[in-house]
């Protein structure tokens, strides 16, 4: 696995021109369009990365012309050297090509303008019976909150904001969760809303005890009475005390009795829980639902319970407990009577999910190496949808890990048990796993077949105007223009001047160029690779189609068996088609095991070795090393795909087995699958047994130990919740952060401004210095922040003059906005300050309108209300459970700002609230001002101290995952060094530090990726933001992730290490000193000049891909004996034969399942070479250069060579 391209190479493309406006972000998981009833209520799918609004036509134009000129300079300057050819004797890989913006897949389109408004995806898309189901379960219970508030005993009971049932109803509805998970959030929600309301008794209590002497409520008649302030209540006058208790609450919500020290209790209890709140909203994405129910309760008692001076907490405390808590109930009762599932129903819908996308996958690359060669330049760059594939099935795993959290503690009845669901996930993520290699593997051949066109260019003389023309469809008149603005068009963007920023990396392309040497030997050429893949193909293809057959007959398996559960029970009658249905898949699934068998046992012994035979035929011998570490590669995937689907079939046979009709299972259960560490190891179907028991139990986590403990942190991430990266993090910190704190032996790092202490004055400073920067931290500054801020916009209640205005016009809810829209960083809070004030404005007209189509110019009318209300929000539930935004803000604040108005609006009109704000129009825009003066406040608060962007996070954050690449990087080789001298030692899976590096990093990815989809929001004063540039570096670090993973599964899969190790720790290039050195400095520049923003220096060593060739070829005749070099592609002449030795890899040796793991490692590691160059050019295309040296020292043959002048 390998890729020729030098980092500052641009793109050539040898079709059409492909703008880089196509290439965008990983397509949405499969859920964003489907139905899908068993839908996470906080999960949105997830959205395009980085999106460009508004594209500037001069700088594209500049953009593709340096391409092309670029193409041209690359290809006279190879034409200068008469066509000297590099294959690279190892890999096969020819002259240096490195591509600014590879061959990604298209992103998801997105719906026009009036396409959106008049079919909108989120209705249209989802008219199917498990839409129906999710969307009724919700309407229910909205409805029955509408319906509670048209009696008037109920309101009597509940109080006078009635509206909150439908409020809680449509914040977290019902329709979308499991049994399981509704209880739990309710529970949670209930739970933080008690604690506002307790917050608030405290406060009274401290105000009364400590400011009004204990005062009760006949205290306070009596006072109002001998001030004349209200009048003594008549014995003879039934209605006298009413009058009286009307009379006493007036004066207290007029602010008679507020007094300056009770503010000050009400202040700091109020900043505190909401540093609370704040403070637990990043600790875990389950608590968000309770985090807002606590910000509503608080924000609405605190205001208006510091007017009462007597202890009276249930006068106002349980106008809001008692709906929101009954409303809690309805939701759990919902889930539990409304078309009920449970959890494991819905894990397994979305393992079924993943099912099909992975068996589309092995269906498109069945069929793409079926009719497809690299030839055929049209059809092959479809390769592209093997990587959106693999996409989407990243993108959707997390939730299969969050579902699979609460399966220990639910109680169900079904065929599954604990073991099974843990296996299930197991298998599913190493099919992923498995699958992704064959992005590489395309690759590498793209890359391959791009440097064959290069050379092939090469060996004439190249007119650049013509050229250009040829390549562009410009006129040449139109093009030696262009060249002449390239001449005047250099240097940094010029305010006065408006130049355009000068190219970068022309050092990496032509000293990638100059490294090319005459004794190697010809390139590949195009036949040759077409016959790579033919031969891969003939190979791998029945083994392939059995791939796909088996994931065709599990689907189908999982499926019925899912379906199998406590239905049976109530509809006894389908109980004997169940089991009939059972039977006839279990017969199935074993048919389809036996020839899976057969076809894994033929590819594994037999076929993947013909990597080996030569075309003995042809007139001079032309077996190409390509042949076999290319295929290597591809046959090691292939190895580990043939792994998985044996252990997947091995579970659902367990179940056939042990499990064959369903039971009532809680807990961790016991099933046959409980020994699935032992099973999921063992050698793939078909394939010779090569290793003791222990070492398959520890190669059977370690490739699912990547997947789990991601579904807390990664799932708000790959779903877009608006919890997202560097939460808890400082800046400086998360620079600093390294996967060290993992448990590896730290960087030695040292304090330039002191020496270690040795004193206890100097160790309780270093203690400090500690404690202050984590208070310095945003995980506490953020909280800090938005309770102060929060204090601020409730001033007004705190204050006599303001307070009874402020009460009458219903201004808590700007306190409630102000808790709610508390950000870290700009970006975030930009696109939650535009979505709601946007789609509080949408909602307030749908409000409006719906009000008086209910009861017109009138104030309420009971039938009327209720039909409009139970119309419309069957259409909004829709909207509520499948519209897909960057977060789930913008379609809760749509359908809560019309609960509020429709609702606020029919408690004013009926007389139920005093005083009234009015109704329709009035609530509409006075609930439109309350929205806009709380995101102020949220806006202001991000400003201050200093505001943090978000494109510097993202930033900062890629800059800290490319270090710990670098350190992970070191860490895989002391594993290898480690695994030399002890073979047999095993890693404990649960505590490696190699794995949970590897999970943190691709967590961080995933809230970088989330973050750029909101960056787009910040406003730019100095130029548009690069979020393509950004986009391929996300990209390229998450492969760099990815393929260390990779080389540490093949580095733990070879079973003979003695033998292998020293051979590959050479190889690998981990003892070759100068490329360590150069590789550690690429990455260092990297990270620093991505970090703060510097220009790289124009000479970088950041050919490694180049020179980890060369290292190659300096090894390939002393590490192999003659006949594997000669089988391998050397010539047999050669000038130079060194002496045998008995450690040198043999033919035969090479042939071996420890060769071809041997042969993969060599390709992953040239391809995280590669990735470092990519890596490198597009940091420079970021930040630019500096120590720009004169050309002549850079290229003095080109000022030897007059037709290159």
């Amino acid at each position: 696995m390998t890729d020729d391209r030098g980092p500052g190479h641009i793109p050539v493309d040898f079709t059409e021109p492909r703008g880089a406006d196509n290439f965008t972000t990983p397509p949405d998981s499969p859920s964003d369009t489907s139905s899908t009833a068993n839908r996470d209520p906080q999960q949105v799918d997830p959205q395009p990365f980085y999106t460009d609004i508004v594209e500037d036509d001069e700088y594209n134009r500049y953009n593709h012309e340096e391409q092309e000129l670029h193409r041209i300079q690359t290809n006279a300057t190879t034409t200068s050297m008469k066509s000297i050819r590099r294959t690279g004797t190892l890999l096969g890989n020819n002259i240096p090509y490195n591509r600014a913006f590879p061959n990604r897949p298209p992103g998801r389109k997105r719906q026009k303008l009036l396409q959106y408004f008049f079919r909108p995806a989120w209705l249209f898309d989802h008219m199917d019976i498990i839409s129906f189901k999710t969307v009724i379960r919700s309407w229910i219970g909205v409805s029955l909150g509408f319906m509670l508030m048209m009696i008037p005993a109920f309101v009597r009971w509940c109080g006078s904001a009635p509206y909150l049932l439908p409020v809680v109803a449509v914040i977290v509805p019902a329709g979308s969760q499991p049994i399981t998970v509704c209880f739990i959030i309710n529970a949670i929600m209930c739970l933080f809303t008690c604690m506002g309301y307790a917050v608030m008794v405290i406060a009274m209590r401290i105000n009364n005890t400590w400011f009004h002497n204990s005062i009760n409520a006949e205290g306070m008649a009596r006072q109002m009475i001998q001030e004349g302030l209200c009048a003594a209540p008549d014995s003879n006058d039934p209605n006298s005390r009413a009058t009286l208790t009307a009379c006493v609450i007036d004066q207290v919500y007029a602010g008679k009795f507020m007094t300056a020290r009770g503010s000050v209790v009400y202040c700091v209890l109020l900043g505190a829980f909401m540093f609370f709140m704040l403070w637990m909203k990043n600790k875990s994405r389950i608590l968000i639902p309770g985090y807002l129910c606590g910000v509503i309760a608080v924000g609405a008692l605190m205001p208006l319970a510091h007017m009462f001076p007597y202890f009276s907490p249930n006068t106002i405390g349980l106008t809001l407990v008692k709906p929101m808590g009954l409303q809690f109930a309805i939701n759990v009762a919902l889930s539990i009577l409304v078309f009920p599932f449970s959890s494991g129903f819905q894990f397994t819908q979305t393992a079924l999910s993943e099912l099909k996308i992975l068996e589309g996958l092995v269906k498109f690359h069945e069929n793409f190496m079926t009719s497809t060669l690299p030839s055929n330049e049209a059809d092959w760059l479809n390769f592209s949808q093997t990587e959106a594939d693999v996409q989407k099935a990243r993108q959707l795993y997390p939730k299969l890990e969050a579902e699979a959290a609460l399966l220990p503690i639910e109680l169900t009845y079904s065929r599954f048990a604990f073991p099974d669901y843990t296996a299930l996930k197991t298998s599913v993520g190493r099919v992923i796993s498995g699958m992704s290699g064959l992005v590489y593997f395309y690759d590498n051949v793209e890359n391959i077949r791009r440097s064959i066109l290069l050379v092939e260019t090469a060996g004439r003389p190249i007119d650049m105007s013509r050229k250009l023309a040829d390549s562009t469809g410009n006129d040449s008149r139109k093009v030696d223009s262009m060249l002449k603005r390239r001449k005047k068009d250099t240097g940094r963007f010029d305010i006065d001047e408006k130049k355009k920023p000068a190219p970068v990396g022309v050092y990496e392309i032509k000293t990638g160029i100059k490294g090319a040497k005459a004794q190697y030997p010809d390139s590949l050429t195009m036949e040759e690779l077409d016959a790579l893949m033919i031969q891969l193909r003939e190979m791998s293809l029945p083994f392939v189609e059995q791939v796909r057959l088996a994931l065709e007959t599990m689907i189908k398996w999982l499926a019925a068996a899912n379906v199998y559960r406590v239905n049976s029970l109530f509809f006894f009658w389908q109980k004997k088609g169940h089991r009939q249905r059972q039977t006839e898949l279990a017969a199935e699934l074993a048919e389809r095991r036996q020839a899976f068998k057969e076809a894994a046992h033929d590819f594994l012994n037999s076929k993947r070795f013909e990597l080996f035979q030569s075309l003995e035929d042809s007139d001079e011998k032309t077996s190409f090393v390509t042949f076999y570490f290319q295929g290597a590669l591809y046959c090691t995937y292939m190895k580990g795909v043939a792994e998985t689907i044996d252990l997947l079939f091995t579970t659902l046979s367990n179940m056939d087995e042990t499990e064959s009709k369903p039971s009532w299972t809680i807990g961790k259960g016991s099933s046959k699958n409980d020994k699935a560490k032992s099973t999921e190891a063992a050698p793939a179907a078909g394939e010779n047994a090569g290793r003791g028991s222990s070492e398959e139990e520890s190669e059977s986590s370690e490739t699912s130990g990547i997947w789990t403990g991601v579904e807390r942190e990664l799932k708000s991430y790959a779903h877009g919740h608006e919890e997202h990266l560097c939460n808890n993090d400082d800046l400086e910190e998360l620079y600093a952060q390294s996967i060290h704190g993992a448990g590896i032996d730290g960087d030695r790092k040292r304090n330039p401004d002191a020496k270690p202490p040795t004193t206890r004055v100097g160790k309780f400073g270093v203690k400090l210095n500690r404690v202050i920067k984590h208070l310095m931290s945003p995980d506490i500054i953020v909280p800090l922040k938005g309770a102060i801020f929060t204090i601020l916009c409730a001033l007004p209640f705190y204050f006599k003059s303001t307070a009874p205005w402020w009460r009458e016009n219903r201004l808590v809810w700007a306190v409630i906005m102000t808790g709610l829209s508390i950000s870290e960083n700009m970006a975030d809070n930009l696109y939650g300050f535009g979505s709601r004030i946007l789609y509080t404005f949408y909602a307030g007209v749908i409000g409006m309108v719906a009000w008086y189509i209910s009861t017109g110019n009138g104030d309420g009318n009971r039938a009327g209300f209720m039909v409009t209300t139970c119309i419309l929000y069957f259409v909004l539930m829709f909207y509520r459970e499948f519209s897909v935004h960057s977060t789930p803000m913008p379609q809760i604040v749509m359908v809560v700002t019309t609960v509020i108005i429709l609702g606020m609006s029919w408690t004013d009109g009926t007389g139920v609230t005093t005083p009234s704000i009015g109704v329709g129009f009035a609530v509409a825009w006075k609930r439109f001002v309350t929205v806009v003066i709380g995101l102020s406040y949220g806006f202001i608060c991000t400003l201050l101290p200093r505001p943090v962007t978000g494109k510097k996070i993202i930033r900062t954050t890629l800059a800290s995952i490319i270090k710990d690449t670098g350190t992970l990087y070191c860490r895989i080789s002391d594993f290898a060094v480690g695994r030399l001298a002890h073979p047999h030692k095993d890693v404990d899976l649960n505590n490696d530090p190699i794995f949970k590096s590897i999970v943190g990093a691709q967590n961080r990815i995933a809230g970088s990726e989330f973050l750029a989809s909101m960056v787009m929001y910040e406003p730019s004063l100095q130029g548009q933001w690069p979020s393509k540039v950004y986009r391929e570096i996300t990209t390229i670090v998450s492969e760099l992730v990815e393929l260390h993973h990779h080389l540490y599964i093949v580095l733990r899969r070879i079973e003979d290490p003695r033998y292998w190790f020293p051979h590959l720790l050479d190889l690998v290039g981990w003892g070759d000193q100068p490329l360590m050195s150069h590789y550690f400095a690429v990455l260092y520049m990297a990270q620093g000049a991505l970090y703060d923003g510097s220009p790289l220096p124009q000479v970088t060593p950041a050919m490694l891909m180049v020179e980890h060739l060369d290292h190659l070829e300096g090894l390939f005749k002393t590490s192999f004996d003659a006949e594997a070099r000669h089988s391998m592609g050397e010539s047999a002449r050669s000038d130079f034969e060194p002496q045998p030795e008995t450690n040198q890899i043999s033919l035969e040796r090479l042939k071996s399942n420890d060769g071809l793991i041997f042969s993969a490692a060599i390709v992953l590691s040239n391809c995280i070479f590669d990735r470092m160059d990519r890596l490198m050019f597009q940091v420079k295309t970021l930040v630019g250069e500096q120590f720009v040296n004169s050309e002549y020292y850079r290229d003095r043959t080109r000022f030897k060579n007059d037709r290159l002048v």
